[in-house]
């Protein structure tokens, strides 16, 4: 007796070939389309075996945007400075995914002390789309303040990143709708404060000159001045004392920590008293002068001043 075969094909993009021989036997057969298929939305993707759409946490091997090229190859990772100086190196992002990117935050013009980053003209602004293996550059500069410890250590961990996403992600193509499809890719910085070498440097806080404003006749205010010594060596027989008092409206008084010397990377404070006198021109202003000297043992006992300027106004 004559059988009839009825062979009917179904042939899907990712899915198989089949073929119902008999009620009993089913034989299947993968069809492995190449080329470039564009998927909805107008995004591009490879077609082949399918594979998992690109992850927040864990994106598919071989398309995750990677750091490379941090730190440079002459500059000491993690940074390391002084007291009042400051190191910078380059950290190069690029773009390894072989797709497209879309930027949705890049640490441009952030100041988290002592971190300061800024990204430089390479680099996409943030809501556009970065071409695969495009770079972008950012300058991190670390800069601990006068009178930072040597030794202490600076880590930012959670301002320092780049957030992104596939850009067929935002057309909806990899099933991974925002804010779902962001991805942050972290670059956690240290810096340690090192150790000042050199000999003694005097640097002062406020800012030299100090213009602290309008004071009143009679106001006794007072002003707290740091001083820093920057170098290696101490300053031995420290001296601080008011040089020029602004015609008897400036003096020192109690009340600060400097002594008779202050270590190398070390910081003390001075406190000073202005009060205005009443003859003075009211609108004034007036000047005044803190001078510091000391002798630097270990270079030959050489000695060193320096001059820190106090400016108010007669209010």
């Amino acid at each position: 007796m004559n059988r009839v075969l009825r062979i009917f094909v179904l042939i899907a993009l990712f899915g198989g070939v089949t073929f119902p021989v008999a009620a009993a036997q089913m034989y299947t057969f993968r069809v492995r389309v190449q080329g470039l298929l564009t998927a909805a939305g107008g995004a591009s993707q490879t077609s082949g075996s399918p594979s998992a759409p690109p992850s927040s946490t864990s994106p598919a091997s071989g398309q995750v945007a990677a750091v490379s090229g941090a730190p440079s190859a002459n500059t000491p990772s993690p940074f390391s400075a002084t007291a009042g100086s400051s190191q910078k190196y380059k950290i190069v992002f690029t773009n390894t995914t072989g797709m497209a990117l879309r930027l949705n935050y890049w640490p441009s013009n952030l100041n988290n002390y002592p971190f300061v980053t800024v990204a430089e003209s390479d680099c996409a602004a943030n809501a556009s789309s970065m071409p695969p293996n495009a770079t972008c550059t950012l300058d991190v500069t670390f800069s601990p303040m006068s009178g930072e410890t040597p030794g202490k250590t600076f880590t930012d961990s959670t301002n320092e990143f780049v957030q992104w996403q596939y850009l067929a992600c935002v057309t909806g193509a990899c099933n991974d709708p925002m804010p779902g499809g962001h991805v942050y890719g972290p670059i956690p910085v240290t810096g340690t404060v090192a150790a000042p070498t050199g000999i003694a440097q005097a640097s002062f806080s406020p800012a030299n000159p100090d213009n602290v404003g309008s004071i009143a006749v009679g106001a006794n205010q007072l002003v707290t001045v740091t001083l820093s010594n920057l170098g290696g060596d101490a300053m031995s027989n420290l001296g601080i004392y008011v040089g020029s008092n602004a015609s008897g409206q400036i003096s020192g008084t109690s009340g600060g920590t400097c002594g008779g010397s202050l270590a190398g990377g070390a910081s003390c404070t001075t406190l000073l008293r202005i009060n205005p006198a009443s003859w003075v021109a009211a609108g004034s202003t007036q000047t005044g002068t803190l001078t510091v000297q000391w002798m630097d043992v270990p270079n030959g006992y050489s000695s060193g001043s320096a001059n820190y300027v106090i400016n108010f106004v007669r209010q």
